[in-house]
């Protein structure tokens, strides 16, 4: 640490000799956060126990202004992280010292809080993966920011099966009066091994608001300033474990077999699961997932609940589609581009009319293995076309609206139309793939089907 800071204030030095435009978040800014080993019980409501005593704190020092283009010097706003774990939950207190809090914007960007970043299983790959995802908790305790994957239900967010609890709660000096918030977490870690020097890929953020503006005025940043979200995690600092002494109790790990058991029970419309009445064999994994509830229920050591995980994930592992065509696991492995005249059964297209049934055929497989079958035409579809803004580059939005079997849903692909040159134009037509249902309001401050920003264009 006494080196960090050595070359931090080199660095300072350096700036101010060449009176450039140095920014100083590289200056004193910690990589890492330790997160230390309690065996206290840690309660989440926002007020830090005595264990938090013994966890460093970092600052979340890196003061930008709501571009992100500038870093600020004057910020009135400071906050600190800190971590503790006990095995396979992951505690995160954030303190904030905040003389104008502010929490009655609608959108949650616009309120006063923290975001809090994860990179599950820390790769800092410069891109978007489902073990990325954010959280912002209010100061007033409201959970939000939370989206799922690419807006589809069935390929959850990772907030959603590890964030465990959330709490805020005022800070108040020696007399009475409120200076801040605290911001307290627990996140799932049980899918990560349970020793000193474990990471996390993390990053902290302050949102300090003014009432009179209702915007974000600054934000605070703890490790980088350039802060791309969940689409770039390079600039992310590490939360790693340590402190463990392998004679001090640690809390049996179910988080993988929690994880197993929800797979393993029947879907329903409010939880996703495994769809039932597809596989040829189904009782192996009913006879796992009961003995894998008994042991989460009754199990004394983590040896038992491994082992329930083993059997139940081995089940899951084991199921094999029905159908007319073969499981997809089943499959021979191709390392090159298919034939497209042979047959799944091996046989060749020798004529025209073999190839109008291969063709089917490949249709067919696409649906079966990739897209989904067809549905019949629906009940109703219309589009209506309505233009883009005054001055704008030129386009249209048309509405498409599907009603089918007493439901209502909508997406907007849009026209682009060229303002120079010659007929015949090119048509691009840009497309976001959620649709929405149609009575139903979006989610303040996201256009409906844009939940993720998942947009794609195609040219024809």
């Amino acid at each position: 640490m006494q080196e960090q800071w050595i070359r931090g204030f080199a660095l300072l030095g350096f700036c101010l000799a060449l009176d450039s435009m140095c920014t100083l978040a590289a200056v004193a800014q910690s990589k890492s956060l330790n997160a230390v080993f309690t065996t206290a019980p840690i309660k989440v409501d926002g007020y830090a126990e005595s264990a938090w005593n013994k966890a460093p704190a970092a600052n979340i020092a890196i003061c930008m202004n709501a571009e992100l283009t500038v870093q600020l010097s004057d910020c009135k706003v400071s906050g600190t992280v800190q971590a503790l774990w006990n095995g396979p939950l992951l505690y995160l207190l954030i303190s904030v010292t905040d003389p104008e809090v502010s929490t009655s914007a609608a959108e949650d960007s616009k309120r006063s809080g923290v975001e809090i970043y994860v990179d599950q299983y820390d790769d800092k790959f410069p891109k978007f993966e489902e073990d990325d995802g954010f959280i912002i908790i209010g100061a007033d305790g409201r959970q939000t920011g939370n989206r799922t994957n690419a807006g589809l239900m069935y390929y959850p967010a990772v907030w959603s099966s590890h964030l465990k609890s959330y709490a805020a709660a005022p800070r108040l000096d020696a007399n009475g009066n409120k200076i801040g918030y605290t911001v307290e977490v627990s996140w799932a870690i049980g899918d990560l091994p349970l020793k000193n020097g474990t990471e996390l890929g993390m990053e902290f953020a302050i949102n300090a608001l003014s009432s009179d503006a209702g915007h974000a005025h600054d934000q605070l940043y703890w490790r980088s300033g350039n802060n791309k979200g969940i689409n770039d995690n390079t600039m992310w600092g590490d939360v790693v474990l340590t402190g463990y002494d392998s004679s001090l109790p640690m809390p049996l790990n179910m988080f993988v077999l929690e994880e197993n058991i929800r797979k393993a029970s029947p879907s329903s419309s409010s939880a996703a699961g495994l769809v039932r009445g597809i596989w040829t064999d189904e009782s192996r994994v009913d006879r796992a997932l009961a003995a894998a509830k008994n042991a989460l229920d009754r199990a004394k050591t983590q040896a038992e609940i491994d082992a329930a995980d083993l059997s139940l994930d081995a089940a899951l592992r084991g199921l094999h589609r029905s159908g007319k065509y073969p499981d997809p696991y089943d499959l021979p492995a191709v390392n090159y581009l298919p034939d497209p005249f042979t047959f799944l059964n091996g046989k060749r297209v020798h004529s025209a009319a073999d190839w109008q049934k291969r063709r089917a055929e490949i249709k067919d497989l696409a649906q079966y293995y990739e897209f989904g079958t067809v549905p019949a035409p629906p009940q109703s579809l219309t589009a209506e076309s309505a233009p883009g803004p005054a001055g704008a580059l030129q386009y249209k939005t048309i509405t498409v609206t599907v009603k089918d079997h007493g439901t209502t849903a909508f997406f907007k692909p849009i026209l682009y139309l060229p303002t120079t040159g010659q007929l015949p134009y090119p048509v691009i037509v840009e497309e976001d793939f959620a649709a929405s249902p149609k009575f139903s309001p979006p989610e303040q401050g996201v256009s409906p089907g844009r939940l993720c920003g998942s947009q794609h264009s195609h040219v024809g």
